[in-house]
């Protein structure tokens, strides 16, 4: 297995890449984790954090820059996952636009779970805080 065929086995479930036009029409998707290719409505209009960087296609056209977006949490049929996106013009294609798709959903939870002890022990420490020095206590 070559250097490429294996980062294609290892990554391929984990990421998806979109090609569309600047109106949000899909070209083409291999849909590993949103079904995208069959949509009937602008990936604009599906997806609404893209609206923003809609006004910033503009800019990625005729350029080699890309816009990244971290901690999405992309919703569709009741599934939702919280992945990593970037916004590329398309290498070969002027008019195309590429937007690749990481799932990070189980390292964005758990990392919402660290969060939420993290604040409950800060909540708790407050509140110790409170009854050695004297204040009264916010109940929980």
């Amino acid at each position: 297995m070559t250097l490429k065929e294996l980062k294609r086995h290892l990554s391929g479930p984990k990421m998806q890449v979109v090609v569309m036009d600047r109106a949000g029409k899909v070209i083409d998707s291999c849909d590993t984790l949103f079904e995208i290719r069959g949509l009937r409505y602008s990936v604009w209009e599906v997806f609404p954090f893209l609206t923003s960087p809609l006004n910033a296609a503009d800019e990625l056209i005729g350029t080699h820059e890309s816009h990244q977006f971290y901690a999405v949490e992309l919703v569709q049929e009741g599934v939702s996952i919280y992945c990593d996106c970037e916004l590329a013009r398309h290498p070969e294609e002027e008019d195309h636009l590429v937007w690749l798709i990481l799932d990070q959903d189980r390292i964005y939870r758990e990392l919402q779970v660290i969060q939420q002890e993290r604040n409950l022990y800060l909540l708790r420490l407050e509140q110790l805080e409170a009854v050695f020095s004297g204040k009264s206590v916010p109940p929980n």
